[in-house]
């Protein structure tokens, strides 16, 4: 789909806190807390992560200004923000479209909990991919075809793309939008979809029709963000309008709906919330299952009022009257929403491009501790402009990583004379808020070079500490009694000590491996240890050579 974007950004003076504290910038990150990356002309940040290393994660849409070569990327940096050299080329891994496709559009990213990158979004004119990144930077060939999922006929072949995702355990939960009436070259205005599929791209025939629908509620559907509580229900945050025609009749509301897609009608009003006029709503989830609905939106259609920003809500749909002012949040002065966020210990992070970041606790109120009160300038083109951040991130240390945009003034991408240009914008802030680490890392083992030794990998939650140990046991086992490994070389055991048997082996970015196993029967044994002292479920591998 041709988007030709004209792009004016006011030019903002970048304030520095008087003070350490949370919300200052951090100064070991990039040029006093802030930094841009243009791997092409107009380049753009679809979503941040931090690893369990403490690596900053951005998945961007890089774009040369004709629009015919869209591409995506995985960047990743180092603790201080240089570009990881031994990540893709110089820090970017750039991803392009698969064949016979030419463009490919990411429109958000997340890290699943193996520390994957995965992306949604489109590829050409608005067909529905998603696409998954190894950790080196490639193409996951176990993926899909080739690293891709792209089900060109899952909403009856109409256009459409996915905008949003979220993980189901192992399961993709996407969530984007199709406009049947484009195929027939009418603008009837956009319906959401959903679709989950399982851990290796295919769709999920449990979840509605083969695994993907149309969202069940009637009108004009616009998905700003979904998630997945614990019990596997779907919540999506959306806008709703009657018809085209009639935008004034637009509500900002949250959807639930039951694992198989269908309405979850415990939830509100028949499975939705509608809460106020206007605008769309973003959603977060809460550790107690309160629900975080983010936006902008008004009590009445009636104009100026003062915004609504956020709002949270129990699991039965009804305003949480113990946050904010009877459930809600209404905008400091002045006010543009951007994006927001939970922090580690559940507070509300809100991005305002106006004023910077505010922070509010968990009654909801504003928290004047929290010092970020202008966005940075950064470089882009041959000058520097204001950043526009919006993406959330959190390091292992607490500290807050905020990405977005930054333009040179007026821009026009597409079309035969394009001008201006788009930098990735990146800052990390101080914060003194300790990351809530209670998720054990995740062990994989499989064989290598025909099974004559086990290769593993262990990777902690993408908000976790990092694994800091590995237990390994290996046990050979014959006719004439069993061996197990040292740490040195294989010694002679009881089989039942040797059985339980495991030693510290040295990981090397998340990788380790066995020494030689021979020939006979042998079964490897692994365990992760986190820095915040979870343990892995044990991973067990039987081998016959």
């Amino acid at each position: 789909m041709l988007r030709i974007a004209l792009i004016a950004l006011a030019l903002l003076a970048f304030v520095p806190a008087v003070a350490a504290g949370d919300g200052t910038p951090d100064p070991s990150f990039g040029q006093s807390g802030s930094l841009s990356i243009a791997p092409q002309r107009f380049s753009s940040a679809s979503g941040v992560a931090v690893d369990g290393q403490g690596r900053t994660l951005v998945g961007a849409m890089l774009e040369d200004g004709s629009m015919l070569r869209t591409q995506a990327a995985v960047l990743r940096l180092l603790a201080d923000g240089s570009l990881d050299a031994a990540f893709g080329t110089g820090g970017v891994a750039t991803i392009s479209a698969p064949a016979p496709y030419r463009t490919l559009r990411a429109e958000s990213m997340a890290l699943d909990a193996l520390g994957r990158v995965v992306f949604a979004g489109e590829v050409d004119e608005n067909v529905p991919a998603i696409w998954r990144v190894l950790q080196d930077g490639t193409l996951d060939p176990a993926f899909g075809s080739g690293g891709f999922a792209i089900p060109r006929e899952a909403y009856g072949g109409a256009p459409a793309w996915w905008q949003a995702l979220a993980f189901d355990g192992p399961k993709i939960v996407v969530a984007g939008i199709t406009d049947k009436g484009l195929a027939m070259g009418v603008d009837a205005g956009p319906t959401a979809v959903l679709a989950r599929l399982d851990e290796n791209g295919a769709p999920d025939p449990a979840f509605a029709t083969g695994g993907f629908q149309d969202l069940p509620v009637p009108g004009l559907t616009d998905p700003a963000g979904v998630a997945v509580d614990r019990t596997g229900r779907i919540v999506l945050g959306i806008g709703h309008a009657t018809t085209k025609g009639f935008p004034n009749d637009r509500t900002a509301e949250i959807v639930r709906l039951a694992g198989s897609g269908a309405l979850d009608t415990t939830f509100g009003d028949g499975g939705r919330a509608v809460l106020g006029s206007g605008g769309r709503a973003s959603v977060r989830l809460r550790d107690d299952g309160a629900i975080v609905a983010l936006g902008e939106w008004w009590h009445t259609p009636a104009q100026p009022q003062t915004p609504v920003i956020a709002a949270r809500l129990l699991a039965d749909g009804r305003l949480d009257r113990t946050f904010g002012k009877g459930g809600e949040v209404t905008a400091p002065t002045p006010f543009r929403f951007a994006g927001g966020a939970l922090d580690c210990e559940g507070d509300l992070l809100i991005a305002n491009s106006v004023s910077g970041v505010n922070r509010f606790g968990p009654d909801g109120r504003l928290d004047p501790t929290f010092r970020l009160t202008a966005f940075p300038r950064v470089a882009v083109g041959d000058t520097t402009a204001v950043a526009q951040l919006g993406l959330f991130a959190f390091a292992p240390t607490g500290a807050v990583l905020l990405g977005g945009l930054a333009v040179d003034g007026p821009s026009v991408v597409g079309g035969t004379s394009p001008s201006g240009h788009y930098s990735i914008a990146l800052a990390r802030l101080t914060a003194a808020c300790p990351v809530v680490d209670s998720r054990p890392p995740a062990v994989t083992l499989r064989c290598a070079a025909g099974c004559r030794r086990v290769i593993g990998s262990a990777l902690d939650d993408p908000v976790g500490r990092g694994v800091r140990r590995l237990l390994l046991g290996v046990e050979r086992i014959s006719a004439a009694g069993c061996q197990s490994w040292n740490g040195r070389r294989f010694v002679r055991l009881a089989c039942a000590r040797a059985a339980t048997r495991l030693v510290a082996v040295p990981l090397v970015r998340g990788a380790f491996h066995t020494p030689p196993l021979g020939g006979g029967r042998s079964i490897v044994r692994a365990v992760g240890i986190d820095g915040a002292g979870n343990r892995s479920r044990a991973q067990v591998l039987r081998v016959n050579r």
